[in-house]
């Protein structure tokens, strides 16, 4: 978990000093759940150790997925570090009802 933590840091460190970006993905998804960026920045931010699921080996790196309940709806995010920042890959309503 600890590990867990400090991506989070991360995550926080990169996105409070401007340091992120969306991916086109993640860009068409919150379009068509008519989400804004600041309301995805801002659960991103909140994510915890408690809202991690899994990670993934990426062409990139490391893709670190979460569950995250906002609003009564459970969100999928996926997110990973590069030299842009904090990448959001993915972030839209989870299929998953069972997380939690």
């Amino acid at each position: 978990m600890k590990v867990i933590r400090l991506f989070l840091d991360v995550v926080r460190t990169r996105i409070t000093s401007g340091k992120y970006v969306f991916t086109t993905k993640a860009k068409t998804e919150l379009e068509l759940e008519d989400l804004d960026e600041s309301f995805v920045l801002s659960a991103i931010l909140g994510l915890t150790e408690a809202d991690f699921h899994h990670e993934l080996d990426g062409s990139t790196g490391t893709l670190w997925v979460f569950f995250v309940r906002l609003e009564r709806e459970l969100f999928y995010v996926k997110l990973t570090i590069d030299d842009r920042g904090c990448v959001i890959i993915s972030f839209h309503p989870s299929d998953y009802e069972e997380w939690k």
